[in-house]
Parts: C-alpha cells; structure tokens; sequence
C-alpha cells in the first residue's frame, strides 16, 4: 500500500479496475479489518476500563512499552554505531486522543506523538528510540528536561569508552550536557541558544551587530580546558559548544553576486553541519514509502510507524552486508521492499499464484456456513456481542453489532451464537426469527 498508493482502503479490493491482485489473492478485506481491529502487544481481556485509565495516567506508553523494548533490543544486537551518531526527534503522525500527544505548528504533522531517536549520523540507522511521555515523564532530579534525552538514550555500555561523537541541536546542548557526556567518554558537539550560553555570552556575536563580516570567529574555553565555545558569523551568528578543541577551515558559500567566495569556519560547525541529520534522514526515506493507512487507535500507529522503521534499518544492514554499489540488486529502497515482500508470502519456496481472483471469493462464502453439519445439531448459545462476562464477574466489550447473517438487513444484531460466531437476529416471531430459520433451515445441495 505504501508502493501503490489509492485514496481508500477498500479501493484495493474494490473492483477489477483499480484494485490489486496482489493483495486481494492473499488477503480478504474483513481480515486485513480485524488485523488492524485487534492489532495488541499485550493481552487487554482481563484488564477493566478503570484499570486501563489509571495505567494510562502513569505511563500512556505502557500498551507498547515491551514491543519498544524488543525492537530497540534487535536494533542495537545486528548493528554497530559508527564514531559519529545524532539525536533529535521523532514525529508520528495522530490526531486522535492520547494524553502525550504533542502539538507544534511548525513540524509537517503539527499533531503527533514524539519520540526520541539516537541514529547513525550516516546512514540513518535507528540505533536507540524512547516515545516522550510529557509531564508523566519520569526525569531524575539531577537531570534537565533537555539533557534527559541524551542522558537515557547513550546509558548503552555498548556506547561508552569508544571515542563516539554525539551530535545535538540546540534544544539537548547545554555545559551540563556536555560534562555528562564526558563522563560516559562521548563527545558531544552541538549548537546553543543565545538565551542558555551563559558565562560564554560576553563571547558571543550579538545579532544585529554592526561591522560583521561573513568569516568572522571568536573562540574561548572554560577554566577546566574540556568544554570549548565558538562563536561564528555566517549570514547570523552561529554559537557552537564542544567537547573536542576547534581548528579553522575554509569553507565554500555563495555571495550575494551569486558567485562563490571562500570563507574561513570553525571544524566543529563544519562537523555538525555534516553530522546532524541522522534522524531526519531516516524520516525522509521513511515517508517515500509509507501508507496511508488512517486508525483511530494510536497503538496501530505506533507499531506499524516502528514496523516500517525495522524495514527500513533492514535495508541498510542488507546493502553493507552485501556491500552492494548502486548498481545491486536491493540498493534503493524501493527494490528492497518488492524483494521483502515475495519473500514474505512466498510459502515453502513455491511461485505465488498468478491466476486472477474473481471478486466473490473476497467475500465470506454462505455455502460455507450453510453447510456446516454442526449449524442444526447440538445446542447453540446466544450472547451479547457487545460484553462479555469474565472470570472476575465484570463486563469488557470485546466487539461493535453485526450485520445479521441471515436476513442481511440493514438494522445490525446485538446477539451472537457463540458456537457459529455469527449474529443473528432473535424474536419471538418464527417467521421473523432469523436465529431459529437459520438452525433449522435445511439446504438442498443437488444441482437442479
């Protein structure tokens, strides 16, 4: 669905015009429904509604807090981050209700849930990931709200004592950041707000300050010689705080003729400006190829927003263990999804069927149902779809009325057999009595 991408959901089985073979030949309509109905990480029948609220009130993530363990545990054990790896933010796309989502007008989804990313500065590869939680947001008290993110994302040991260089945007910098890293053996590089610079803004270009020229830099460090602060001016100033001591470089930016002019750069912005992206990367080639799957329930969007991402890491680790070049079969991503997906519903090795499918074989057969010998034997028992009583003695709804398979009349049934799992209409009329014509009814099967 991400590859072809129609305006409906049921436009894939709609018609023989626009619908895809592909799809419907493995898949009925009601099926890929209920998948994404009933699409859980932990079992929620025993838990009551009261429950379900106060467990929200502490943590909203608790639904996929064990399916975001075992992804992040399968990201970090095939991959091995590179010396350079970035942190910033996450966004999945949801407007429903969610007492963490987040609202900004400036991100492509302003409403979104927001997660926390370490990546490959490189390549992109989601290497460590927690979802913020907001106010309910568990933070150590000698830690800020800014330095938590980096804090809790490199507690990895995996991460310490290897010379990585962490990368961060102004939001994760700050001096107290900066020395947590040191502790871990990270460096971290990042850029800093005029408003959080500290002693070092008496250094600092002032925006708006006259005589300024494109190429100007102004350097100091702290009196313990491990954090080091550059100020350079390029269009507006630009503050840079680091773990690692700055030389200058000359770096290539267009005038305002149009020409290119060469302009003296502090190695440490040279450095961020290479090495930030790593988060944006991986939303970038995660969107080509997204569907436009719409859910109400935001644990379908978060666990098919990670699926993709596990595709997407899969991607990268087949083109280095490969080492394919741009010529390989599986380079791009677009390859790489065809090839996953025949993997996946080739079955044993045996060639997917080619032959196309009529369109009443999508919908569920009658004859089916009629001709189960257990439909008129034995006792069959009517319950409410809406509840059903559990070992406890409370009530959880399992289910929404059904069209009634018997009369299929527009008014839905609120009572299901239990042993044929349908719903049928139940009155004390035998003429309107769907459930007892449809136990009783007896069908022909010779042709006439």
């Amino acid at each position: 669905m991400g590859i072809v991408k129609l305006n409906q959901r049921e436009d894939y089985w709609r018609d023989n015009l626009i619908s895809q073979s592909f799809i419907f030949q493995k898949m009925t309509l009601d099926r890929f429904n209920s998948i994404l109905l009933y699409l859980h990480y932990v079992d929620m029948t025993g838990i009551s509604k009261e429950e379900e609220k106060e467990r929200n009130q502490d943590d909203p993530f608790w639904k996929v807090d064990q399916f975001t363990k075992d992804i992040e545990i399968k990201c970090k054990m095939f991959y091995q981050l590179p010396q350079f790896m970035s942190i910033d933010e996450m966004c999945i796309l949801f407007t429903g209700r969610h007492l963490a989502r987040q609202y900004n007008p400036s991100k492509p989804s302003p409403y979104h849930l927001k997660i926390f990313c370490l990546n490959d500065s490189k390549t992109g590869y989601l290497y460590s990931f927690y979802p913020y939680r907001g106010t309910r947001e568990k933070i150590p008290n000698n830690i800020s709200a800014s330095n938590y993110p980096a804090y809790i994302l490199t507690e990895d040991n995996e991460l310490h004592g290897h010379n990585h260089v962490l990368i961060t945007d102004n939001w994760f910098t700050s001096e107290e950041s900066l020395k947590l890293m040191k502790e871990r053996d990270i460096y971290q590089i990042g850029t800093m707000r005029a408003n959080k610079l500290g002693d070092a803004k008496e250094f600092a270009f002032k925006k708006g300050e006259r005589n300024l020229k494109r190429g100007m830099v102004k350097y100091s460090s702290n009196e313990d010689n491990d954090i080091y602060f550059a100020s350079w001016y390029d269009k507006k100033p630009v503050n840079c705080f680091s773990a690692i001591k700055s030389d200058m470089c000359r770096i290539f930016r267009t005038a305002k003729n149009g020409h290119s002019e060469e302009v003296i750069c502090p190695t440490v912005i040279e450095l961020y400006n290479q090495h930030m992206g790593g988060t944006d990367l991986c939303d970038q080639m995660l969107q080509y190829y997204f569907p436009q799957t719409r859910s109400i329930k935001w644990c379908f969007r978060y666990i098919s927003h990670f699926f993709y991402v596990c595709v997407r890491n899969s991607h990268i680790l087949f083109k280095q263990t490969l080492k394919l070049d741009r010529n390989g079969k599986g380079y791009d991503l677009l390859s790489y999804i065809k090839m996953l997906m025949m993997d996946l519903v080739t079955i044993d090795n045996m060639p997917i069927p080619q032959q196309p499918i009529t369109h009443n074989i999508i919908r569920r057969n009658m004859d089916n149902i009629y001709n189960d010998p257990n439909r008129t034997t034995g006792i069959h028992t009517p319950v409410l779809i809406d509840y059903i009583d559990n070992s406890n003695g409370e009530s959880t709804r399992i289910d929404k009325r059904r069209k009634c398979m018997e009369c299929n009349d527009s008014k839905r049934s609120g009572i299901m057999c239990l042993e044929c799992n349908i719903a049928l209409h139940l009155s004390p009329d035998k003429e309107t009595n769907c459930w007892y014509n449809f136990h009783s009814k007896i069908v022909d099967n010779n042709d006439d």
